[in-house]
């Protein structure tokens, strides 16, 4: 016999419709709030027509703009570092997520087609940049819209927090990339997303997020693309190994929630 359930009540709905608002409305924020600074280095660097050292140095101070202002409202609204998610690594939270080796194989794939050093300027404004970019946008996707979501649940924040990562990628279409390539670098960061979400989870600390995010950045822009062949190559083995990966860390994430 089936019970009667207790539609719910009016005050019920709405709190649901402000819990589920309260993050939306938030993470559209930060989207836009890290978009806005990235789009702002392009378009100066354009504007300017800047070679690529100065395109990378322009780019990477307005990178590096987006993470002040996020440190500078922490500050304010009296919120430590630890509460972006950059806890200590400990040596059971860099176990929980193997070492990230298996990344580093993803990341290490690109050099597949060799290397392509510019000049020593390049390369060390192609760094500024892209420790920067690890920095904001694992502050901006983990260490914010992941928190946001959290509070309706992990999974959630984990699935949410990916999506949004992925499709931010669509911007490079701007840059003139194809919609093939684009979609690729959609579905290749939703994945990457998901990966670095659990990692978070799992090591319970943004630092390794934030290291592997600026590796595979920078060795993106000192290796060519290569041949289309290589190109294919290089990115089936990638994917293969991402998701390897994540399915791995979805188990131990598993594990560990059913051990606790």
């Amino acid at each position: 016999m089936n019970k009667d359930v207790a539609a719910p009540t009016k005050e019920q709905i709405d709190k649901r419709k402000e819990t589920i608002w309260l993050p939306v409305v938030k993470s559209i924020g930060s989207i836009v709030l890290i978009l806005t600074f990235f789009s702002f280095g392009g378009a100066i660097s354009q504007i300017n027509n800047l070679d690529l050292t100065a395109t990378k140095l322009t780019q990477g101070i307005f990178v590096w703009l987006s993470v002040i202002f996020i440190l500078i409202v922490q500050k304010l609204t009296k919120h430590s570092l630890k509460d972006l998610g950059f806890q200590a690594l400990t040596s059971s939270g860099l176990r929980s997520i193997l070492f990230g080796i298996p990344c580093f194989m993803v990341i290490f794939a690109s050099v597949i087609p060799g290397f392509e050093l510019i000049s020593p300027s390049y390369i060390i404004a192609s760094l500024f940049m892209t420790i920067g970019v690890g920095f904001a946008e694992e502050i901006y996707f983990r260490g914010l819209i992941f928190q946001f979501w959290k509070r309706l649940g992990t999974p959630k924040a984990i699935l949410v927090s990916s999506i949004l990562f992925g499709i931010c990628h669509c911007v490079r279409a701007l840059g003139g990339e194809s919609i093939p390539a684009v979609t690729l670098t959609i579905i290749f960061a939703f994945v990457y997303g998901i990966v670095f979400a659990l990692m978070f989870t799992l090591s319970k600390s943004l630092w390794p997020c934030v290291f592997l995010h600026f590796l595979h950045d920078f060795i993106q822009y000192i290796t060519p693309d290569g041949t289309p062949n290589q190109f294919v190559l290089v990115a089936a083995i990638q994917t293969i190994l991402l998701i390897v990966y994540m399915i791995i860390m979805f188990i131990r994430y598993h594990n560990s929630k059913t051990n606790n």
